[in-house]
C-alpha cells in the first residue's frame, strides 16, 4: 500500500505521546514492522496491520493513507464507507436502495427500524 503518508501516520503517533515501541506493543503488531512502517521502508503493509495501527492512534486507518482528492466531506461518511466496505451485506442493501426516492427510503429505514427493534 505505497499510499500511506508515513509523516501524517508519525504525526498522529507524536501528539498521542507514543514511541514506536508502544505502539508495536499496543497494537500487537511486531517492532520490526512498525519501524519500517513508520520510517516508509515498508510500503505494503497489510489491511489487518493498518487497522491495528489506526485503533492504537484512535483514528481511522484513511487519516494516515495519502489521498489525492477528498472522497468524504466528514468523518462518519468515512467510517460509513468503511463500514459498507468490510460488510458486502451492507453494500447489497445500499446497491438495491439506490434508485429509490425519499419517501421509499423513509419507507425502507422504518422497516428496517422495525426489524432491528424486534430483535
Amino acid at each position: 500500500m505505497k499510499n500511506i503518508d508515513v509523516e501524517k501516520l508519525n504525526q498522529l503517533r507524536e501528539e498521542r505521546g507514543f514511541a514506536i515501541r508502544e505502539v508495536a506493543e499496543i497494537s500487537g503488531v511486531p517492532m520490526s514492522s512498525c519501524s519500517k512502517i513508520f520510517a516508509g521502508l515498508n510500503d505494503n503493509p497489510t489491511l489487518d496491520t493498518l487497522k491495528k495501527l489506526a485503533k492504537t492512534l484512535n483514528c481511522i486507518v484513511d487519516d494516515f493513507l495519502v489521498q489525492e482528492k477528498e472522497y468524504y466531506s466528514d468523518r462518519k461518511t468515512a467510517e460509513l464507507a468503511e463500514q459498507i466496505f468490510e460488510k458486502p451485506e451492507l453494500k447489497i442493501l445500499l446497491d438495491a436502495s439506490r434508485d429509490l426516492n425519499v419517501s421509499d427510503l423513509k419507507a425502507v429505514t422504518e422497516i428496517v427500524n422495525k426489524i432491528k427493534g424486534a430483535k
